[in-house]
């Protein structure tokens, strides 16, 4: 009985194998150069329905330049109402002065001069994860009590959460409401160079996990 057995392998050259590594180090620059656009998606419905018939959307647990954007948006016009959403806050309640991220948010757009009367704050329950789920289904259920779902549904969110926000809502809305989104960049690092930041190196690698995640692993609701 033989132990052992001479096999014939290919082995590439070594300018095929540098070449190679060249092709792969440029493919990965290009990768890394180019993910945060893609998270950072900026697709907003046009607003071809009647103004009643269109809500903007805030994620109330966003930076301040975010929600000043999306008051800045309705501001402009086309939007009868415009909706915070976020769930509990956990620490630091004293400071935010309130308990809940959609009544954060909700401050804050009054605070830059959005009518009490305008703003929907659909307040999520407490969940350890998906909350981003969790705030759409409770937005959901909030819009049904009152205002009914509109048929277009355009969020302002934190710059790489556009996209899996987007993904999620939609899910979420199903064929009841188109769902637009637009990230606004981060004050806290360059979207071209993210990875020359700690914001950015947390930021964009927790992103793309938790976008596969939710995109290979959708909760049932």
């Amino acid at each position: 009985m033989k132990w052992f057995v001479r096999k014939h392998i290919y082995v590439p050259t070594w300018p095929v194998f540098l070449g190679g590594c060249l092709l792969v180090g440029v493919l990965g620059v290009a990768l890394v150069s180019s993910v945060y656009d893609w998270l950072a998606v900026d697709r907003l419905v046009e607003l071809e329905a009647a103004p009643d018939q269109c809500l903007l959307v805030v994620e109330g647990w966003a930076p301040d330049d975010v929600v000043a954007e999306a008051a800045a948006l309705f501001q402009r016009g086309g939007y009868a109402k415009i909706a915070s959403t976020g769930g509990p806050i956990t620490g630091m309640v004293h400071l935010f002065q309130t308990d809940t991220y959609a009544s954060f948010g909700a401050g804050r757009l009054i605070g830059l001069g959005i009518p009490a009367e305008s703003i929907i704050v659909a307040s999520a329950v407490s969940v350890d994860r998906r909350r981003t789920q969790r705030s759409a289904l409770d937005l959901k259920e909030e819009l049904k009590r009152h205002e009914g779902i509109p048929p277009v549904i355009n969020i302002l969110t934190h710059c790489v959460h556009a996209r899996r926000s987007r993904m999620i809502f939609q899910r979420v809305f199903g064929d009841e409401a188109v769902v637009g989104v637009r990230g606004i960049a981060s004050e806290d690092f360059t979207a071209k160079t993210w990875w020359k930041s700690s914001a950015g190196l947390k930021s964009v690698p927790l992103e793309i996990v938790s976008l596969i995640y939710d995109w290979a692993a959708p909760a049932r609701h």
